[in-house]
């Protein structure tokens, strides 16, 4: 088996182009070309802003445009607070998408209309990814704006406020690994070339949605480095900077 790389827990595919669509009086509709997103990054807990989009009916997958973290989202409004309001074009078959930041952040899946503004609202779901509010806008309105004192929008508490700061969560995709999966972490090398090491196992606590089996592991205080491996299979050593959620893929 080629080597396995432990990521941010995410989905896949690239832009596509899209005919233009022509209204009764000659205009281009642009409901019918395309949908716009705004999202207002309250708290900076986004180092960048990716789109992910997805075409799901009647709650069957169909489509993905791109290939994750999706397409990068312009940096379109700021204000004195360091709040960051950024926003993107999709193709009009797009009706449910994902913010993140190709890294640890990522929102719930989010359905839309044609135009919306997307916020955080603070709160989490038990895969611990942000919940949203949705503003629907009419494209009579204008553009949305950062307010740049008393923010209209609900602020958000810093990571370590919202879940255990030092929690692994694992799925374990197309089950490449064992049920006797362990994980193995170690500090960093102190001033004597000594350094502290760990190996434990992890533990299983649930089944995600697509029949994969869940991991947990309290990292303990001083670690810095891990990987997971079963005896047979193993993960690249990953940095540990706060609680993330995990997955594999082969390659």
């Amino acid at each position: 088996m080629k080597k396995i790389i432990a990521v941010i827990l995410t989905v896949c595919l690239l832009l596509t182009a899209f005919p233009l669509i022509a209204s009764a009086n000659g205009e281009a509709n642009p409901a019918a070309l395309q949908r716009r997103v705004f999202f207002a990054d309250y708290a900076g807990q986004f180092s960048d802003a990716y789109l992910f989009g997805m075409e799901i009916q009647n709650g069957f997958y169909l489509d993905a445009p791109y290939e994750w973290p999706g397409i990068q989202m312009e940096a379109v409004d700021s204000n004195d607070n360091g709040d960051v309001m950024y926003a993107a074009f999709i193709p009009y078959n797009v009706n449910c998408i994902i913010i993140n930041d190709d890294a640890s952040h990522q929102t719930v899946e989010i359905p839309i209309g044609e135009r919306v503004l997307i916020s955080l609202t603070g709160e989490v779901d038990d895969s611990y990814y942000y919940k949203v509010n949705v503003q629907e806008i009419s494209y009579n309105e204008p553009d949305p704006t950062l307010p740049n004192e008393g923010a209209t929008y609900p602020t958000i508490p810093t990571q370590a406020d919202t879940v255990e700061k030092n929690l692994i969560v694992f799925d374990n995709h197309a089950n490449l690994f064992d049920n006797d999966l362990m994980i193995c972490c170690r500090s960093e090398k102190n001033d004597y070339g000594e350094e502290t090491t760990i190996r434990a196992k992890m533990d299983p606590f649930d089944i995600n949605d697509y029949a994969e089996q869940m991991y947990r592991f309290s990292m303990p205080e001083g670690m810095t480095y891990y990987y997971l491996t079963d005896g047979k299979t193993q993960s690249q050593e990953c940095v540990f900077d706060g609680s993330v959620h995990l997955y594999t893929y082969g390659d």
